[in-house]
Order: C-alpha cells, then sequence, then structure tokens
C-alpha cells in the first residue's frame, strides 16, 4: 500500500473521508472479494502486514544524527531475513520501537540509559530500517527478540514501545533471562489494532472473520491469542506498563486492563497530555524508566 504523509490507520478523518488511494483500494477489495473470497481475505492480511514506509529515508535520518556513532553495528540473520542490530555496550536492555517508526524514536532512551551507563541493543524490525524485507508480523519479530536474548544472555530488561512492546512480550513465552518489562503505548488486545484497520478498509464483516481465519491458518494460532494478558510467560516477570491517557493511536484502557489481569506483577504510570509519541521523550517517564531497571 502506498505511503501517506497525511494520513494514517488512526487518523479519524480517513475513515470518513478517505483519500483517493484508500477509496480505490476499498473498490478493490469489494471487487476481489467478489470474484474469489479467499484471495481477498490473503489480500486483506497481506495488507496488514506490509508497513507503509519509506527505508531510504529512514536510513538517511539514521546517518544525519549520527544514531550509531557510539556503540556497534552488526546483522542478525533469521530465516530469509537480514536483521540491523545496534549495540552499546554488554547490553542488560533490549529495546523495540512501534510499526512503521525506527529507532529515531529510541534515540532520547539511548541518550539516557548510556548517561547512566546501562547498555543496551536495538534493532530494526523487518521491513524497516536497515533490516530486509517486505512484510512484517508481530510472530517473525518476537522471533527476533527471542534470538537476541539467546545470544546475550546478559540482558534482563525488554523495553518495548507500541508494537514493540508487544512482540517484546510474546517472546517471554519461550522463556529467558529477562526478569523485567517495559511497555509503552504498547496494545495490548489485538482489537486495539485490528479494528481502525478494518475501519480504514472498510473491511465488512464476512471479510474480517475471513482475515483472522487466514491468519489462523497462516500461523497456525488464532489472533485473539495475540492478547497480552493471554500470554503465559515461562516465569514471573515485573512489569512497568506506560501509557498516556490522550493518545490516539493506542487507549489507555489496554494499560489497565493489562494491569487488572497481572495485578500484583504490573506497575501502571499513567501520563497526561503526551499522546503516542512525545511520551517517549518526557523527563518523569525516562526517570521512572531508569529507576525500575536499576532498583
Amino acid at each position: 500500500m502506498a505511503k501517506s504523509s497525511k494520513h494514517s490507520f488512526y487518523d479519524d478523518e480517513i475513515f470518513d473521508s478517505p483519500p483517493f488511494p484508500v477509496k480505490l483500494l476499498r473498490r478493490y477489495l469489494k471487487f476481489l472479494n467478489w470474484i474469489s473470497s479467499k484471495r481477498a481475505h490473503r489480500k486483506v492480511v497481506n495488507l496488514f502486514m506490509t508497513p507503509r514506509i519509506d527505508q531510504k529515508s529512514i536510513v538517511a535520518r539514521y546517518h544525519e544524527l549520527n544514531l550509531f556513532e557510539n556503540g556497534e553495528t552488526l546483522f542478525h540473520q533469521l530465516q530469509d531475513h537480514e536483521i540491523f542490530v545496534y549495540k552499546e555496550g554488554t547490553p542488560t536492555a533490549l529495546l523495540t520501537y512501534g510499526w512503521e517508526s525506527s529507532m529515531v524514536r529510541l534515540q532520547t532512551l539511548m541518550e539516557e540509559l548510556r548517561k547512566n551507563n546501562i547498555g543496551f541493543i536495538a534493532f530494526d524490525l523487518p521491513a524497516h530500517g536497515k533490516s530486509s524485507g517486505k512484510l512484517n508480523d508481530a510472530i517473525l519479530s518476537s522471533k527476533i527478540v527471542y534470538d537476541l536474548l539467546e545470544k546475550y544472555p546478559s540482558i534482563t530488561t525488554l523495553i518495548g514501545h507500541s508494537f514493540g512492546g508487544g512482540i517484546s512480550y510474546m517472546s517471554l513465552e519461550r522463556g529467558s533471562s529477562v526478569i523485567k518489562m517495559i511497555t509503552i503505548g504498547t496494545p495490548t488486545h489485538y482489537s486495539s489494532v485490528v479494528t481502525p484497520f478494518f475501519m480504514m478498509l472498510d473491511v465488512s464483516p464476512q471479510m474480517q472473520q475471513g482475515f483472522f481465519d487466514t491468519i489462523s491458518e497462516v500461523f497456525g494460532r488464532d489472533f485473539k491469542d495475540y492478547d497480552l494478558p493471554a500470554i503465559k510467560t515461562k516465569k514471573s516477570i515485573q512489569l512497568l506498563s506506560i501509557q498516556d491517557k490522550n493518545d490516539k493511536t493506542i487507549p489507555h484502557t489496554d494499560a489497565i486492563r493489562m494491569k487488572e489481569a497481572r495485578n500484583e506483577t504490573c506497575k501502571l504510570m499513567l501520563t497526561e497530555d503526551l499522546g503516542h509519541r512525545k511520551i517517549m521523550h518526557d523527563r518523569e517517564v525516562l526517570n521512572e524508566i531508569v529507576n525500575f531497571i536499576t532498583a
């Protein structure tokens, strides 16, 4: 799907007054569904797994910011993917960013960890930044997290923003050296992500069910199993869930529901007027993250 600089999946106006490319795509999906519902369902899944980003622009931004001048860069091989990895010091934290984002989103956090002598690793998701691929999904990305945890057993804390928090939490199903997890603006229930996607494409209930059935067929896992409270970790993990009450991308009620599910092992921090992105640069949030890691 072509990138749009003016709209995102979560802009309200795209639902009621979609731009021409979205209108065209809606009509195409309806026509494809009339020809072959199975092909239409697979197309919707393919669109869901396709990031709408300009990787060349992101890489140029990396160079412009000299983002990797203080550490080491390398590539990690997973299946057919070359995953770009950045490492500083002996890593005790692994950082992940959100869908259609980049390590630029992590820059302020990286600087804060560096200032506090906390070594870390970050990586580009498949089809993002310097990593290879055209498609991405939560299972593939969580495997990358798990692979890096196996390679660097010194990592004891996972920090994930948005989609990154979800895939990091999913990796804990397999067990690791991790004892602490920090999610920031993270969707904890699949409906928070897929509902606005369906609304943008005006996907009918019949096609929605076909989407879920195709996901189950391809990945061997029901979509509802991606809800974080449903995921069983191998051991008890201390969780810090940070969410803004004015986040228009992921509702803060997701964090509250996660707190209710995890109860004693989850600390909840709710902020105001920071939204989905500014929260990554807030001084109080950064202090809370460092204090949680070092406690």
